[in-house]
């Protein structure tokens, strides 16, 4: 397994602060005549935790409470699963060599915080406009249970 190194920096007028130049290329100069591999990506918040449990706790629930006063029952997995692929516009393709396409599907997991709320919220959006269905937003679900 190879070991990669990650520096995390911002960049202010298309260049990096002269700090993590310096750090950058001394990790640089320790691979003096050899190949190395730098990717560059934009750093984004990954969805929270707490999205993670309402999107498959109270928000799947409702969802599939909805789909049985339909007539449809369906596992929470089969609701994620659709709403993901329907919903989620993260998914991509890939040009294998020879030309040939190689297509990535969308995950919810790929999401950060805001395009995760903005994938929620399309899927609220659609179904109260077309159906009439209220599903859930993170405040309206108790955090605990109610006292007897």
């Amino acid at each position: 397994m190879t070991r990669a190194l990650e520096f995390v920096c911002p960049v202010v007028d298309g260049r990096l602060p002269e700090r993590d130049a310096r750090r950058i290329g001394d990790v640089i100069r320790k691979f003096d005549g050899k190949r190395i591999v730098i990717s560059i990506r934009e750093q984004k918040k990954p969805r929270s935790l707490n999205q993670n449990a309402f999107y498959h706790g109270p928000f799947i629930e409702a969802f599939r409470v909805c789909l049985l006063e339909c007539g449809h029952r369906l596992s929470s997995e089969d609701i994620h699963s659709g709403l993901r692929d329907a919903y989620a516009k993260n998914g991509y393709t890939l040009m294998l060599p020879g030309g040939k396409p190689f297509s990535v599907p969308p995950s919810t997991s790929r999401l950060s915080t805001i395009g995760f709320e903005e994938f929620l919220e399309e899927i609220r959006a659609y179904f109260a406009s077309e159906f009439g269905w209220q599903l859930p937003l993170p405040n309206e679900v108790p955090t605990h249970a109610p006292e007897l």
